[in-house]
């Protein structure tokens, strides 16, 4: 049916397995999955998960996930960023997905480091903690210290983990082409582009360099800010497996008693965090997507460090500029230029039924802008922007939805430190603050000047985009393609006529042969008829009644 490595065989029999176990037998079956399969194995997985037929599809998709382990992990936590393909009861459960396993129980620490960084461990670290502080799937957290003094993180990647991964992927890849085979109708969903970005990303989180780099941007864009802190890196005992950081002692944001107890100004840590934020999202365009209570820290003088910048969200110059402008025609309710602006980010020239679309969307900021600010919150909006989205099909960049998730876990944060925390009314100076930028003379200057060198850049290109073309029509090589639609009745409807017009000009020139033949008299003869002539006729009889029939039931007759 397939081909597979042979070491990857018994892993592939694991996740077909694992999915029947949680119920998932009917999409097995359906696909032809279980021909590669023996059926005892899916039997026997399938008793094994008896107990857990009785929660929902989406709950059991989630721990089907869990149990495949990281790969299958950090897919679902991509899918629960794609409010465009997925419902929101299934984006729920796949946002519960845990990062958090078992550590790798007999990782030697030391000579891990000593393997992978290629350095003497006793010479350059003073101690090395054997058990992990923190666990994850692809890594795993252990604290040292440097000859120096200096008290450092490692994050280790797990020992196999990268061909894990890339064997998992593969099999996922072909799980994808064989279900696609039988179900032509998710190929809309473009699932192996899907995976391509899915495997890009997952790269990029085991590639710790990238993470090294991604802190030094962070530390970058505020250098100057003394309200936050980012720890440094020891690029000297980092590569693209082990991550070395500064040790950073503080309390988690969340632990609202032990910031009480020291004394700290919640207020104030609130409002930088909320400053610190929008700032990351309108000024720079590149934030922390991962502001779990876990990495972030309130340090003692008030500061507050971020940790684990594995995941990072961009927003090009050109994104943070369309959502500025959505901002401002979402307060004017103006459901126009809203659309361009849906358009702007989508890059969809022409979205299906945007008639229905503006008239869901001017419904929807109707139905916010009658509520007081005070019942107006992250989740409720998040919830309404992404039902909008999946039922119009609408297709916008994965990082607005690693945006819009970090907003309501932000907000989410913000209650839990003060619980009249509302960050729609966090957010109303910096709408205020758009408006006035969209309106001030300066930027309405730039904006006539970009405009005039995009003309400018247009008439500059006329000339030889037009000699091109004569060009290619003179060399006969200029092609126009025409697209008919709705003629798919009218083509069916001539093929069918046509095929009828031959079968009766067939049986018109079968009479005419087979009389030409009987009237020669041409042997063998049967009752003095010649044989030939009669199989003629019966053929062109038995022809003849076919197009009466065929002409009847499209009632033509």
């Amino acid at each position: 049916m397939t081909s597979f490595r042979f070491r990857d065989i018994n892993r592939f029999a694991r996740v077909v397995g694992v999915f029947a176990k949680y119920g998932f037998d009917d999409i097995v079956a359906h696909t032809q999955l279980h021909r590669i399969i023996p059926r005892r194995k899916i039997l026997s997985m399938k008793k094994e998960g008896e107990n857990v037929i009785a929660r929902n599809r989406y709950e059991r998709f989630r721990l089907a996930l869990e149990e495949l382990g990281p790969t299958f992990i950090k897919l679902g936590q991509i899918l629960s960023n794609r409010h465009d393909l997925l419902p929101a009861p299934m984006i729920r459960e796949l946002e519960k997905l845990q990062d958090d396993v078992a550590p790798e129980a007999d990782m030697d620490v030391e000579r891990t480091l000593r393997e992978r960084l290629n350095i003497d461990v006793e010479k350059e670290f003073e101690s090395v903690n054997p058990q992990p502080e923190a666990s994850a799937s692809i890594a795993q957290v252990h604290k040292a210290r440097l000859k120096n003094g200096d008290r450092v993180v490692l994050k280790i990647q797990r020992t196999g983990i990268r061909e894990i991964v890339a064997s998992d992927i593969e099999i996922i890849r072909q799980i994808i082409r064989i279900v696609q085979k039988r179900m032509p109708e998710l190929a809309i969903y473009k699932p192996l582009d899907l995976l391509a970005s899915f495997e890009r990303s997952i790269n990029l989180e085991m590639n710790f360099k990238a993470e090294a780099n991604n802190i030094q941007r962070f530390r970058a864009n505020f250098r100057d800010d003394n309200r936050i802190y980012v720890p440094a890196v020891y690029h000297q005992f980092s590569n693209e497996c082990i991550l070395c950081m500064e040790e950073v002692v503080g309390t988690k944001i969340s632990d609202v008693e032990e910031l009480k107890r020291r004394e700290l100004d919640i207020d104030k840590i609130v409002e930088t965090g909320v400053d610190v934020y929008f700032q990351q999202i309108f000024k720079y365009g590149y934030f922390h997507a991962d502001p779990h209570p876990g990495n972030l820290v309130v340090m003692n003088d008030e500061r507050i460090c971020f940790l684990d910048f594995g995941m990072m969200g961009t927003l090009l110059p050109k994104d943070r500029d369309t959502i500025g402008n959505a901002v401002v025609n979402f307060i004017r309710k103006d459901v126009r230029r809203l659309t361009f602006n849906i358009e702007d980010l989508t890059g969809q020239t022409a979205i299906d039924e945007k008639k229905s679309m503006q008239y869901d969307l001017y419904d929807m900021m109707h139905e916010i802008s009658s509520l007081s600010i005070k019942d107006i919150n992250m989740q409720m909006l998040y919830e309404k922007i992404h039902n909008f989205i999946y039922n119009h099909r609408i297709s916008i960049p994965a990082d607005m939805f690693l945006l819009m998730r970090t907003l309501v876990v932000l907000e989410g944060m913000g209650l839990k430190l003060k619980p009249d925390f509302n960050l729609i009314e966090a957010l109303k100076p910096y709408a205020k603050k758009l408006v006035v930028n969209k309106y001030n003379p300066r930027n309405l200057a730039e904006s006539l000047w970009d405009s005039l060198l995009d003309v400018n850049d247009l008439m500059k290109g006329a000339p030889e985009d037009t000699k091109k073309i004569l060009q290619n029509l003179k060399e006969g090589k200029l092609k126009i393609a025409f697209v008919h639609q709705g003629l798919e009745g009218f083509y069916n409807s001539l093929d069918r006529d046509a095929n009828k017009l031959s079968l009766a000009i067939i049986t018109a020139a079968l009479i005419v042969g087979s009389s030409l033949v009987v009237v020669s008299r041409i042997p063998p003869l049967v009752f003095n008829v010649p044989l030939i002539g009669m199989i003629g006729f019966f053929t062109s009889f038995v022809l003849g009644i076919l197009v009466i029939i065929s002409i009847i039931r499209q009632n033509r007759l």
